[in-house]
């Protein structure tokens, strides 16, 4: 499964309907949450946190619009990634400031780049991490996101 397909079939797990401003919020703090819990993961834990990030930026990457760009050679680490990410909207929801869609674009694909070295990091690949992302997602939640199931999850 290439990223494209993996945002599509992420994005069922989605809220619906819910304010461009809300998917931003929750896109950044799940992407740093879960960064955190990947970084913190026992071993038997990294794919599951790994695909946990790629869903979060999935949903930044389907809030905006926007398309993954070829990143050769990362400039950034996936942190200050993520940060920046954050400061720019945080500087256009509550400073007024516009947004640059070129520069939220870079930074996205930094952060998926950076999550791909992640995958190889731990024996594994992108496609294999979407895939077991997309797979436990569904056994969670088969007929969408419900808030009930998501409270009252059996963790693994």
């Amino acid at each position: 499964m290439d990223f494209k397909e993996y945002v599509k079939l992420a994005m069922r797990t989605n809220v619906k309907d819910r304010l461009f401003k809300d998917n931003i919020l929750n896109g950044l703090l799940g992407l740093y949450g879960e960064t955190i819990e990947f970084i913190t993961a026992s071993e038997d834990g990294e794919l599951d946190e790994l695909g946990d990030c790629y869903w979060y930026t999935a949903l930044l990457f389907h809030t905006t619009g926007l398309e993954l760009l070829n990143i050769k050679k990362a400039k950034n680490s996936l942190m200050i990634s993520i940060g920046l990410l954050s400061d720019h909207f945080k500087k256009h929801f509550f400073q007024g400031h516009s947004l640059d869609s070129n520069l939220v674009q870079v930074l996205l694909s930094e952060i998926k780049f950076h999550l791909d070295v992640y995958a190889t990091s731990i024996n594994s690949s992108p496609e294999e991490v979407m895939e077991y992302n997309i797979n436990k997602l569904k056994k969670r939640f088969p007929d969408g996101f419900e808030v009930e199931k998501s409270i009252n999850r059996q963790v693994n």
